[in-house]
């Protein structure tokens, strides 16, 4: 358009005279003028396509962007949950930490009371035993002496070197017994 303007002024200030020089720049003005459109023209086709593949391009970083931020979101929520998971093992073991030293000691305690009131419960059921039966006890007393002084006994092992030695040199066991 500006080159259009330079012509019209150009030929105003020349005139109308039947000059061939003004006809032939006054053609070489539109020529160039048609070749500067064509040129103009084809740049604006060529920005046009630019433009479309840019839009293309930038719609699919923008759907690429909107996958990865699914993705991120689904990761993240999946971050949480074992986060989640490990605080409460945590907490589970904490828990467990805490129980511990105080069930070690307990069930140490209860053994120590267990194996001080068996002596004392064991002795507790002789004598109940010995109180009901005061017969048995009497019986029983006569057959271990019995068998201690005896010079074959039946229930007890034979007499060893040693409480051979303790008898009298006669080799017979007194009345009394050597206890």
């Amino acid at each position: 358009m500006k080159h259009v303007r330079v012509l019209i002024v150009i030929l105003i200030l020349a005139g109308c005279s039947d000059d061939g020089r003004l006809v032939q720049v006054s053609e070489q003005a539109a020529q160039r003028q048609a070749e500067q459109n064509q040129e103009m023209a084809r740049i604006t086709s060529e920005v046009a396509a630019g433009s479309r593949v840019l839009v293309e391009a930038d719609a699919r970083a923008r759907q690429e962007m909107a996958q990865l931020q699914h993705k991120l979101g689904d990761q993240q929520r999946e971050i949480g949950l074992q986060r989640d998971q490990l605080e409460q093992e945590r907490r589970q073991i904490a828990a467990q930490r805490h129980r511990e030293p105080i069930l070690a000691p307990a069930i140490t305690t209860v053994g120590w009371i267990l194996a001080a009131l068996l002596p004392l419960a064991l002795a507790a059921l002789v004598v109940w035993r010995l109180r009901d039966n005061g017969e048995d006890v009497e019986t029983l007393n006569r057959v271990l002496l019995e068998e201690l002084v005896a010079e074959q006994p039946r229930l007890l092992p034979p007499p060893s070197r040693e409480r051979q030695l303790c008898l009298p040199s006669g080799n017979e066991p007194d009345n009394e017994p050597p206890f």
